[in-house]
């Protein structure tokens, strides 16, 4: 990367920062080689955040319906690790149970804001106040 130079795709001035991939990708900035998924419209994030937060609760749903129930706060650490190896047909299920007509698989980036939920609660900090 030459001191000034732009990038050959959006023309903004490159630095430091993109200097990650210059030897694949050295005419372009950080911000073009990102790849097309994360780059999306914010719409499109936002209803994939909300058809997470969907399934996300139909998961919660099922936890406290089976016997005994399991807490989704308590126990989101297992429920992250057992999503891992659910297959195409457990993620229709939930995503149709969700309310969702499609008959196609939610895709990989909605599986992991689902499972982005869980591992949020697993990591979250224990709180040990009482109630007054």
């Amino acid at each position: 990367m030459a001191l000034n130079s732009h990038c050959a795709s959006c023309g903004t001035s490159m630095g430091p920062e993109d200097n990650d991939g210059a030897i694949t990708q050295p005419e372009k900035c950080a911000r073009c080689r990102q790849p097309a998924e994360e780059s999306e419209n914010p719409f499109a994030l936002k209803n994939r955040r909300i058809k997470a937060l969907d399934m996300a609760s139909v998961i919660d749903r099922n936890a406290l319906a089976q016997q005994p129930p399991i807490d989704p706060y308590d126990q989101a650490g297992r429920i992250w690790l057992a999503s891992t190896g659910w297959s195409d047909e457990v993620w229709l299920g939930i995503a149709k149970r969700a309310g969702y007509k499609s008959d196609k698989t939610p895709g990989a980036s909605t599986r992991k804001l689902v499972r982005e939920i869980y591992e949020g609660r697993a990591k979250a900090p224990v709180s040990n106040q009482v109630a007054s």
